[in-house]
């Protein structure tokens, strides 16, 4: 990617800096900008190159710790992936920045379009599988409504496109074979004998320009065995927030030679995408690979989404995390009452 032309910041609509090339510099690429031997930004060089605005978004942005090749994504949907609704809402949306009329131009534009592809032949498969009379005769059994009928047709063109995108995406290889992934809500409790449960979660302050980051690992007679309360200081969203404590929850584990694991957070959104095996394109995606390959290195790993109240250690230890300078290392008072709470939920 090339830091002076591509679209790779996350600034809309242009996703490009902003900040002139300096004709005595001759960095050109953004892989130039990532530290070798750690994969983190060089924020030196970064502080050095950019404008203000720049330097915050470019830090904003989560890098894989496991060297995941450049990707192209779709801004304007959360997993990353084009479809056409997006696209149609992004068209009105920019429309009725622009005005009234402008509006219902784009509308009228994109129903032209619509109609358009929605036009079959019966040599079609969209005739076949959805207008010609056989087919009717099915879809009313299964209880779909004609009027219904357009919109399942946008899905299936949805769903083709990204089954494209799975197929053709041969070297984005996350390691499932070797993983035990499940998504379930549980109550918090104790974990199964021989297995390290760990809560994680993730907190903002000032609108996101710092992280707050909290783990806390227990056996299955409920003692803690190690925890942590990390504070980064960058900006970044809620959901970037718990991507990292997830990160750091696994990275723990890791440290810990610990061989069965499983990882409890509540932020639904994550843990849906933790516990799916589909492809991931969205911002977050760095993050949730670094997690996968991680987990790979167990005998077994599980995620688990709980609910706020059974977490709130964890959520304790991140809110710890925003207010203080450094990495805590004394366990934080008041935090004993709240483990035993979190196990009586």
């Amino acid at each position: 990617m090339n830091i002076w032309t591509d679209p790779w910041v996350p600034r809309t609509p242009s996703f490009r800096v902003i900040t002139p090339k300096s004709p005595d510099d001759h960095i050109l690429y953004v892989s130039e900008l990532i530290l070798p031997d750690t994969g983190e930004w060089d924020v030196e060089l970064i502080n050095a190159l950019f404008w203000p605005e720049d330097r915050a978004l470019i830090l904003q942005i989560p890098l894989s710790r496991v060297g995941m090749a450049d990707l192209l994504v779709w801004h304007y949907s959360p997993n990353g992936l084009f479809s056409v609704r997006s696209a149609y809402d992004l068209a009105l949306s920019l429309a009725s920045s622009a005005g009234s009329s402008n509006a219902r131009w784009c509308r009228n534009t994109w129903r032209a379009v619509c109609k358009l592809m929605s036009r079959t032949s019966a040599e079609s498969p969209i005739y076949t599988l959805l207008r010609c009379s056989f087919a009717r005769q099915v879809w009313a059994l299964s209880g779909v409504r004609w009027n219904d009928i357009d919109s399942l047709a946008w899905s299936m063109e949805e769903w083709i496109q990204s089954l494209t995108l799975k197929l053709s995406a041969t070297d984005f290889s996350l390691v499932f074979n070797t993983i035990s992934v499940s998504l379930h809500l549980l109550p918090l409790g104790i974990p199964p004998s021989e297995c390290i449960k760990i809560n994680f979660d993730g907190g903002i302050r000032d609108g996101g320009r710092a992280l707050g980051l909290g783990a806390l690992a227990r056996n299955s007679e409920g003692a803690c065995l190690a925890w942590l309360s990390l504070k980064l200081d960058r900006g970044s969203t809620a959901e970037m927030a718990e991507g990292f404590a997830a990160r750091e929850a696994i990275s723990l584990a890791l440290r810990q030679r610990w061989r069965h694991v499983i990882l409890e957070g509540d932020s639904s959104t994550l843990l849906h995408k933790l516990g799916s095996t589909n492809i991931e394109l969205s911002v977050i995606s760095p993050l949730v690979a670094d997690i996968h390959s991680l987990s790979s290195q167990f005998e077994s790993v599980s995620f688990s989404l709980v609910s706020r109240a059974c977490n709130s250690a964890a959520d304790l230890l991140a809110r710890l995390a925003l207010n203080q300078s450094g990495d805590s290392i004394w366990f934080p008072p008041g935090l004993n009452a709240v483990l035993w709470g979190d196990l009586t939920t």
